[in-house]
This record gives C-alpha cells, structure tokens and sequence, in this order.
C-alpha cells in the first residue's frame, strides 16, 4: 500500500511538473477539475490536475476612441482606432478649431476623450473645447479630422486639398 501511495505521490508531482513548465510568458495555468487516478491499492484516489493552454499573454486592450500609426500610400499616418486617415487643417494653426459648419460636415472633428495607441507619442496627445461644447482631440497641438469621403482603412484622399489639409505624421506635422 505504501508503495501505491508513493508512485501515486510520484505521478502527481510529474503531472504537475510537467503542467507548470514552459515558457510563462506565453502559457496560461488554469485550474482543472478533479482528475481521477486509479492504482491498484487505492482505486478511488482523486487529485486535481492542473492544464495549461497556449495562449500568448495579452495586455489591456485599448478603448475607443484612440489614435494609432497606420500604413498609406504616403508612408506611416496618424489613424483613428479604425485605422481612418487623420487631419489638420493648416488655418488652425496648431491652436482652436477653425472648421465648423459646412467644413465640419465634409471634415468631421475627431472627438472624444482619447488615448494614444501603438506608434503615438502620448506627450503630444491633448484636446480642445469646440464651440458647440464638444471635446476635440489634438495631436501637437494641431485639431484632428477626418475625411468624410475616406470611408476605408489607409485612404488618404484628403491629403493636399485646398493646400491646407493634410494627413499628419509621427510627429504631429504635416505630410510633406
């Protein structure tokens, strides 16, 4: 009987061993229920097992809205978390928003509390009040749009027009 007990010892600590091996990085230990091990002895024994799954470690997914790099035809450009092509508008001169009315519908203000993403540098992330109480997100001082025809991910059709919209880079400036 001793014998049985200490082979089911030994089992148990190599199963267990065994789970908890590996990289800890990208494997995830969860509980299992009861497993039962049967020996000659002592046909009833029950020990929990735990499994392991290969799950990569994940970080706190960013919420919506925030701003992220994205990959156009004019190279790496501030986006939204939609990966939409994100503005400025020359005339605002790094300061208050300046398009409203019929420019606000064509270029709608990127608003919201937002944070920064992957590829955004977080110390030039601020905001603005807008005239009509909303809270405009700037990059660098600079008043974020959108651009209404650009309805896919790494469109860039507002860049250049009129010669004061342009898409925005890593560092807050226009795309030259």
């Amino acid at each position: 009987m001793a014998r049985s007990r200490t082979l089911l010892l030994i089992g148990v600590i190599a199963v267990t061993a065994a789970a908890c091996g590996g990289n800890a990085a990208d494997t995830t230990t969860t509980g299992a229920p009861a497993t039962t091990v049967t020996t000659a002895a002592d046909p009833t024994t029950t020990v929990a097992a735990p499994t392991t799954t290969d799950a990569p470690a994940t970080t706190a997914a960013l919420e919506p809205p925030y701003l992220t790099m994205g990959e156009t035809d004019l190279g790496a450009v501030l986006t939204d978390d939609t990966g939409r092509t994100l503005y400025l508008f020359t005339p605002d001169n790094q300061g208050d928003s300046t398009c409203t009315g019929g420019c606000a519908t064509t270029w709608p203000p990127f608003t919201g509390d937002v944070s920064a993403g992957p590829g955004v540098d977080a110390s030039l992330l601020g905001s603005i009040t807008r005239g009509d109480g909303t809270t405009q997100a700037t990059y660098n001082g600079w008043p974020l749009y959108r651009y209404a025809p650009d309805t896919e991910p790494g469109q860039t059709g507002g860049h250049g027009v009129g010669g004061v919209w342009f898409a925005v880079d890593v560092d807050g400036e226009p795309v030259e």
